[in-house]
């Protein structure tokens, strides 16, 4: 269950939307057919699962397009839109002109979608995150190999806990070059942690195999003299 957490929480921001709307919206509109039933009030599936759409899924992007960004004003207009879009997904369904009291009732919504924003900043802040690309940089001395993970990347130092950056993969090959080889649209290596290159994979040190994708290949063919133990396979 941890490991699908952190995976979620470090994927791709459409990733994180499409499965963080889907799973909240489907477990809510459960919650809803239960409950309606046991009160004696039947709701039908469109009943149930609408009002997700409506009440949840707008605050759920607003938090995760929202944890990416700092300036309050930022967090602020994500969470304006939210509302606003709420409250036209409510009148395009039920085809009701939403009243003061309609826009009242998007207020829960938006304290929790507020506390959601500040947990992730507080914890963000505790675990060092962000960190700037200096600070990439700066351990790339001992860095083996990276990930990209989401909106991070992981820098993996001698087979201990990854350590979190908040850049893109892209941007972080660029900036260490030649010291970073990027090896596959999700993997970039340094040389010096290279054991073996294979046709298909690197193997490093630490006995960590890593792919190599077909159009980075001819990036890595300078790098077979540099390790004596290389071979085509």
């Amino acid at each position: 269950m941890q490991h699908l957490a952190r995976s979620y929480i470090h994927s791709a921001l459409q990733v994180r939307l499409v499965v963080g709307i889907s799973i909240a919206v489907v477990f809510n509109g459960i919650y809803c057919l239960a409950y309606r039933y046991s009160s004696g009030n039947p709701a039908t599936l469109f009943e149930a699962f609408s009002w997700g759409v409506i009440n949840i899924a707008p605050w759920i992007a607003a938090v995760e397009i929202g944890r990416s960004f700092s300036r309050f004003w930022h967090i602020a207009m994500f969470l304006f839109v939210a509302a606003i879009v709420s409250l036209f997904l409510e009148t395009l369904i039920t085809l009701d002109v939403p009243s003061l009291f309609d826009v009242v009732r998007r207020v829960p919504g938006g304290m929790i979608a507020i506390t959601a924003l500040v947990a992730f900043a507080f914890i963000s802040k505790r675990n060092g995150r962000p960190k700037r690309l200096e600070e990439a940089d700066a351990l790339s001395v001992s860095c083996d190999w990276v990930r990209s993970a989401g909106n991070y990347v992981e820098l993996h130092i001698n087979g201990s806990k990854p350590k979190l950056v908040r850049t893109t993969l892209a941007r972080v090959t660029e900036e260490l070059q030649p010291k970073l080889v990027r090896i596959h649209r999700r993997y970039a290596v340094f040389p010096a942690a290279i054991e073996r290159i294979e046709r298909k994979h690197v193997l490093l040190n630490d006995g960590v195999r890593l792919p190599v994708g077909d159009r980075y290949r001819i990036q890595l063919s300078h790098l077979e003299a540099l390790v004596p133990s290389s071979q085509s396979r």
